[in-house]
């Protein structure tokens, strides 16, 4: 419905509710930055710490064509952001260090392209897809081009511990843990080899490292 709510769970009351004009599909919070996913690929930043109930929100574009999903930042310093698509892509983007504060870059730059002016393409891959057995194909009379079947990003967490690891939900049913710093130089960016994929039957929608990161909730 278009509605964010901030809660102080320490008063148990809402600290204010923001009624924004298009619906977001996803948000991420790290102290004191909240970071709103908008569904045509736009994203904004609050300070959730000096944020008036009633102001604007600056939207800006993300600079993908790929529609983007799910996010997730790798620490408190959000010097790593990590974004899903719809095709079983990720791609992680580097906070340029020419401005040390997220906000104040994000509203000088309201209308450029987030990979432009204040994250810089680091690393992508693909995770979610599944091979075609050629037996199917035949079987079916599939496009012989078509070789995979891919499926989208569903959530996405770094562990806190260790801000390589990132952990990704497909829609497939099944989450990959990945080692980011292992992939990077690899030649073979379309799928990765540093990670372990975890089969289950459930359809994933979130999930969260716990702050030691050993265990991994996902629902």
């Amino acid at each position: 419905d278009g509605v964010m709510m901030v809660w102080d769970t320490r008063s148990r009351e809402d600290q204010y509710v923001h009624s924004l004009k298009a619906n977001f599909i996803a948000a991420e919070y790290a102290h004191p930055y909240i970071a709103i996913l908008f569904g045509n690929n736009e994203i904004a930043f609050i300070d959730g710490e000096n944020y008036t109930q009633g102001s604007s929100i600056k939207k800006k574009p993300i600079g993908y064509n790929e529609p983007i999903i799910s996010m997730t930042f790798s620490d408190k310093n959000i010097d790593f952001l990590a974004l899903g698509d719809i095709f079983g892509g990720i791609k992680i983007l580097k906070r340029r260090k020419d401005k040390d504060d997220i906000m104040e870059l994000s509203l000088i730059h309201s209308r450029d392209p987030l990979i432009e002016k204040d994250y810089h393409p680091f690393f992508e891959y693909k995770a979610h897809c599944m091979q075609i057995p050629k037996e199917i194909k035949e079987k079916h009379r599939l496009n012989p081009k078509i070789d995979k079947i891919v499926f989208p990003v569903k959530a996405l967490n770094f562990n806190p511990k260790n801000p390589s690891i990132l952990a990704s939900a497909g829609g497939e049913g099944s989450i990959y843990i990945a080692d980011v710093d292992k992939e990077i130089g690899t030649e073979n960016k379309l799928f990765i080899k540093n990670s372990r994929e975890c089969q289950f039957t459930g359809k994933f929608t979130h999930m969260k490292y716990n702050e030691e990161g050993r265990w991994l909730i996902s629902v």
